[in-house]
């Protein structure tokens, strides 16, 4: 891969899978072992395909770059039969979102401190080399044994140069994405700080503002509602109040920096130590590691019923097995052109699409720019999604996962277990992903069929026109 130094030794050779971690919106993540010095490494395998290329040479070169004990260390690049390992450092606590929600769990104030504290070291140092993350939520907070919390996951990551100090691409996690993102005007690290008090939210009620309602409406709602508050204000502390109200400052020039957040608030400088999360960590770590266990039998299970194992683990078809609300990366680009190409179309190959909705009816006057095109009316009754394309690593879309469109009722009762409680819950968390990408998809053929027949007509005009001219 152009752009990117990939070693050439074979990574088979040099670690050894010990387990699926996850699946995000850029690849699966595995737990392996680096036979070279027996260290525990994170790997994330991802298909490489040509539309992929430019995105993963950024989140790479994003990584390669940073020196931080807050961020995610990277410790190389492998390929193998169309797959691109990127090896990372291990956070075997896994991320803070897993964490609440395999325990059923929020964090205490006193722990979401302590997070928050060291959140803003990473923001720190990003920010400070014109980085910006643009996708912080306790899904990207890894967690160490030690207590550490580091930033993670930089598909979505952005450089900022010396000529272009702003961005404008919409990108981002919708429940966590600031008012400016959405609505298309540039923003800066700014951005990152909005995120940052959601996510406080997040860890102090187990969902950040707004998960109760559609991602695509969420979109409307943020720039036209006033900003979240922590609820049952009396349950939290004054400077914990004021922590949230300073990052979530509508107007980005009002927001402090992660700088001045550092050493300035009184939030931050009463933050105790990693200690603080190492109890936590402790704590929950029996109970993570069941899960994951009892989540590779299922994987394992359902691998035997389907298409017959490659030789190795990273070959065989898996099951998103991510344990939270809709979290998905939605991108939508507003740059010009030649900037942020990579990110200008769907791949269905990936978890994010383009976000393309009309205006909500209980939307204010406040709309994105880049909705503002999107026809007025809805079909009477959403047509079926169209098959997966053959290159989509994705199984087939069954009917009966579908919940909203067919109304379908959870089967669930007081007296299952916890275990099959969980199952019913990873079971519902992909029917939502399902549902989303098949609304993605029947989205995106009608637009396709418009692009077509606009083209074509143009280029009717420009012959006629041309033709014209020549008489």
């Amino acid at each position: 891969m152009s752009g990117i130094e990939v070693s050439q030794q074979d990574p088979t050779e040099l670690f050894e899978i010990l387990q699926k971690l996850g699946e995000g919106s850029y690849g699966a993540v595995f737990k392996a072992l680096d036979k070279r010095d027996g260290k525990i490494v994170a790997i994330k395998v991802l298909d490489v395909e040509n539309d992929d290329r430019m995105a993963l040479e950024k989140e790479i070169n994003i990584l390669k770059e940073c020196k931080s004990e807050y961020i995610v260390a990277y410790k190389g690049s492998f390929e193998k039969n169309g797959k691109l390992w990127i090896v990372m450092e291990y956070c075997g606590a896994g991320s803070l979102c897993d964490l609440m929600a395999i325990c059923d769990r929020r964090l205490t104030e006193e722990q979401i401190a302590a997070v928050m504290k060291m959140a803003l070291f990473g923001l720190k140092y990003l920010h400070e080399n014109k980085k910006i993350h643009r996708d912080i939520k306790s899904g990207n907070l890894l967690l160490t044994h030690e207590g550490e919390v580091k930033l993670a996951d930089f598909g979505v990551s952005a450089e900022l140069t010396s000529t272009m100090a702003k961005r404008k691409t919409v990108i981002g996690t919708p429940y966590w994405m600031a008012p400016e993102v959405l609505q298309s005007q540039e923003y800066d690290g700014k951005a990152d700080i909005w995120s940052l008090g959601i996510t406080a939210i997040e860890l102090a009620c187990g969902e950040p503002p707004h998960a109760n309602v559609h991602p695509m409406r969420a979109i409307f709602m943020i720039p036209n509602s006033e900003p979240p508050t922590l609820p049952e204000p009396q349950k939290w502390s004054k400077d914990f109040h004021d922590f949230v109200r300073v990052c979530l400052q509508k107007e980005p020039s009002k927001r402090p920096t992660a700088e001045q957040l550092l050493k300035t608030h009184p939030f931050i400088l009463k933050a105790k130590g990693k200690k603080v999360i190492q109890e936590l960590v402790d704590e929950c770590l029996p109970e993570i590691d069941e899960y994951r266990e009892q989540e590779a039998k299922e994987a394992e299970a359902k691998e035997g019923e389907g298409d017959a194992a490659d030789d190795t683990m990273l070959t065989r078809r898996s099951s998103d097995t991510v344990v939270s609300y809709s979290s998905e990366t939605m991108v939508a680009n507003r740059s010009g052109p030649g900037e942020d190409e990579a990110e200008e179309e769907e791949d269905e190959g990936h978890d994010y699409g383009t976000m393309v909705r009309k205006p909500n009816a209980e939307a204010k006057n406040v709309v994105p720019d880049f909705m503002k095109s999107i026809r007025k009316e809805e079909p009477a009754a959403p047509a079926p999604a169209p098959a997966p394309r053959q290159t989509t690593p994705r199984t087939e879309l069954k009917k009966d996962m579908f919940y909203y469109k067919t109304g379908k009722s959870l089967d669930v009762s007081p007296d299952m277990s916890l275990i099959e409680l969980r199952e019913q819950l990873i079971a519902l968390n992909n029917a939502y992903d399902e549902e989303l990408r098949a609304l993605e998809r029947f989205y995106e053929e009608k637009r396709k069929t418009l692009q077509a027949l606009i083209a074509a007509k143009e280029k009717e005009d420009m012959s006629w026109t041309k033709k014209k001219g020549g008489r």
